[in-house]
Parts: C-alpha cells; structure tokens; sequence
C-alpha cells in the first residue's frame, strides 16, 4: 500500500452558489441562462490517498454541458496535478501553484442530436440541449488514465506518465 504522492483534479463550471464560490467567478451561461461559477476545481485524486500495489485508484466526476441545436458541441476541460496538502477549490487563486498536465479536448458533433436531452428554460427564446458527462481517474503507481465518456461511448482519453 502507498500514498498518492500528489493531487489531481479537473477545471469545470459548476452552479453558483452564494455559500461556496467567489463572487469574482460567478458568470451567467448564455446558452442555458443559468448562474455558474467559472473555472472550479475538482479533485478527483487527493494527495495522502491510498493506493493498494494491486489495485488502481479510480474516482470518477459527472458534470453537464448545454448547447443549441446549430452551435459548436466541442470543449477542452483542463487536468492539473497538485503537490501540497490544502487544496484550492478555484482556478483564479492557485494559478501559479497548479501544474498542467494535459488538456482534454472533446467533440460532439458526431453524436446525433437527438441522443442528448432537449430543454427549455422559461425566458429563453431557444431551446438547448444537455449532455451528462463522467469522467474517469485511474491512477496506478505508474500511469494515469483519465477517460472522458458520454453514456458508453468514449469521448476522449490519455495516459499520462506520474
């Protein structure tokens, strides 16, 4: 048994809350009309967490993205690594102290639309539509695997050398 020797986590937009986020990352979603706050840390790999030689640690993270029916389906969602014990929660006060290991990029326009969940807020002249999806951290005592998904389908992955 060992200990992860460091952090990682994903930057995402998450809901706003008044209670949790910085007021400085609050931003409105022009496709959705919601309040999001921009640019938050997830760590799906904490370090100190414990890694049996056998076994993998796997975590994994859901999130949505929204879009309509003729704009870009595409986004990058950023991976960092982490190497001290108390970790940010947002992107905007740790710049420096984050090391970026890779960004994964992903497309869905290949995807027929009619697949993803079709919404309509109240005060929106559009409709839009959301897509739930998980990614994966597998962390062994030489890799990392992070895995983007929609459903079963693999969005995009890398393996990266720790």
């Amino acid at each position: 048994m060992s200990a992860c020797s460091r952090s990682y986590g994903i930057s995402v937009s998450e809901p706003f809350s008044n209670v949790i986020h910085d007021n400085r990352d609050r931003v409105t979603d022009p496709i959705n009309n919601t309040i999001t706050a921009k640019d938050q840390l997830r760590w799906l790999i904490k370090k100190g967490d414990l890694m049996l030689s056998n076994q993998p640690k796997i975590k994994r993270e859901w999130f949505t993205i929204s879009f309509q029916e003729h704009s870009p389906r595409d986004g990058a969602i950023p991976i960092y690594s982490y190497d001290y014990d108390d970790l940010p929660s947002r992107c905007g006060n740790a710049l420096n102290e984050l090391t970026p290991i890779h960004t994964l990029n992903y497309d869905l326009k290949d995807l027929p639309i009619e697949q993803f969940r079709l919404r309509q807020r109240p005060g929106l002249p559009l409709p839009f539509y959301a897509a739930s999806l998980s990614l994966t951290m597998n962390l062994d005592p030489r890799q990392l695997l992070v895995e983007l998904r929609w459903k079963d389908t693999v969005l995009c992955s890398v393996t990266i050398g720790v």
